[in-house]
């Protein structure tokens, strides 16, 4: 029985010899999976100036980044921490979505009208490189 498990031992030796030797080079991965889709509204809402200004300002988002709402009623942006601002149309009173189909954002309200929360969707082109992890 030990002599089987040294001559297992003394097999790996040269394998685990060419994993160390072999260069170090990052290599693409794809993972395929379902993507997010955001589509403009067939028909968008026509905010009211009002119902804009109770939606403008600042919200603070689950992961430490703050979205940002400005402008007016006919031109409306968001933008988030780190990502460029983009130009909104309305799909609701309480959904608003980029004209580059790269965010939507729900609002929630209260009973008697106030954001409460918001939900933000958004789909940042990025791109990571990483190495495969020795097992």
């Amino acid at each position: 029985m030990r002599t089987q498990i040294a001559i297992a031992a003394l097999m790996l030796v040269p394998a685990l010899a060419m994993a160390q030797a072999a260069p170090a080079q990052l290599e693409p991965v794809k993972v395929s999976g379902t993507v997010a889709k955001i589509v403009l509204p067939g028909k968008a809402y026509k905010l009211q100036a009002s119902e804009f200004k109770s939606l403008a300002g600042q919200y603070e988002l689950a992961d430490g980044k703050t979205l940002t709402m400005s402008g007016t009623a006919k031109h409306m942006f968001a933008q988030i921490d780190g990502m460029p601002r983009a130009e909104l149309v309305a799909a609701s009173p309480e959904t608003l979505v980029a004209k580059n189909k790269q965010m939507r954002i729900e609002f929630g309200t209260t009973a008697n009208g106030i954001v409460s929360e918001v939900v933000v969707t958004y789909i940042a082109p990025t791109e990571t490189k990483g190495r495969r992890k020795a097992s």
